[in-house]
């Protein structure tokens, strides 16, 4: 196996707290420390007959959840990334080319328990041409798998699979991975009236202004809520990831079993006033994830049947 990278990660229960009881915050289930792993300067090599494997082990002892962002990263032909928790029962990837954002920059999907193990492979024709920078680890403070308390959601929120009058709409619905990777919130696929496909996400303006820095979340930044964006609170969302289908197999019991997620988007319009935020993801949905666009109109009389979305970070409820 491969050498082990340990963290200690003191949580800091104040900020915590004071981020938690910000009206409208996005949910908060970790925090980040900095660090510095690269193909260089960290991991071993096992070198194999169609081509080589870079492994690596990540520990921070205590958390309930470990999750990575990578300043940038970079996969050659035919090169793979895996990344898994210690008892291998999540399994992230294959993260390959095609998955990674324009700008290089990629977050890694939220793994249960304190320590995660990474495998890349090179096919000996890209041997020495990928690229992988690793700045921060997050560990998890609160506990978002276990099924009681799966994103720690309210009573009044049920789970989407209780109400079969929903599971249309809950295909077209994402959980979304902040680009400082501490933090949820959630969007809608939506169609367009050119009906061409093109993979609009409707999110609230409260998920972007939420300050300049991916690496530490200043509660009492001035740029930290304040209806208001910067080039740099723009910049970031476009390093969101999006998960589809996460929610549980059956009413009221289960985990999520699999789901998809897409990295990076464009930032296309916002409004403060309205909590309104329009985002474009880089990749379109497959068919084969039966993943949906949600279908809208300018009908001003609709009555709400409920309302579908991940509070908490949680599998998707209906409230």
């Amino acid at each position: 196996s491969g050498p082990t990278k340990n963290y200690n990660i003191v949580p800091s229960n104040i900020e915590r707290k004071v981020s938690d009881k910000i009206n409208g915050n996005p949910f908060r289930f970790g925090e980040g420390k900095t660090i510095d792993i690269n193909l260089q300067n960290s991991g071993k090599w096992f070198e194999h007959s169609d081509g080589r494997v870079w492994k690596i082990n990540i520990k921070s002892s205590n958390a309930l959840s470990i999750n990575l962002v990578f300043s940038r990263l970079f996969l050659a032909e035919g090169s793979e990334l895996y990344i898994y928790n210690q008892d291998q029962t999540m399994i992230f990837g294959p993260v390959q080319p095609e998955h990674i954002n324009k700008e290089k920059m990629f977050l890694s999907d939220v793994l249960r328990g304190d320590q995660i193990t990474l495998e890349l492979f090179e096919p000996i024709k890209s041997i020495g041409q990928s690229i992988l920078n690793i700045s921060k680890v997050v560990h998890g403070t609160k506990d978002i798998f276990t099924p009681l308390s799966l994103g720690q959601s309210y009573s009044c929120h049920e789970d989407v699979k209780c109400n079969s009058s929903f599971d249309a709409v809950s295909n077209g619905v994402a959980l979304i991975l902040l680009s400082n990777g501490t933090e949820w919130c959630s969007g809608s696929l939506l169609n367009n009236v050119c009906q061409d496909f093109t993979p609009y996400i409707l999110s609230a303006f409260h998920c972007i202004d939420i300050g300049n820095s991916v690496n530490n979340i200043n509660v009492c930044d001035d740029e930290y809520a304040n209806r208001i964006l910067t080039s740099q609170e723009i910049a970031n969302s476009e390093n969101w990831s999006f998960r589809f289908q996460y929610k549980r197999p059956s009413c009221g019991s289960g985990s999520p079993v699999s789901y998809y997620t897409f990295s990076g988007a464009t930032y296309r319009a916002s409004w403060s006033d309205t909590d309104f935020a329009l985002m474009e993801m880089d990749n379109q949905p497959q068919t084969y994830t039966g993943i949906q666009y949600l279908g809208w109109n300018r009908n001003n009389n609709i009555t709400a049947k409920g309302f579908v979305g991940h509070p908490h970070g949680d599998a998707m409820k209906v409230t």
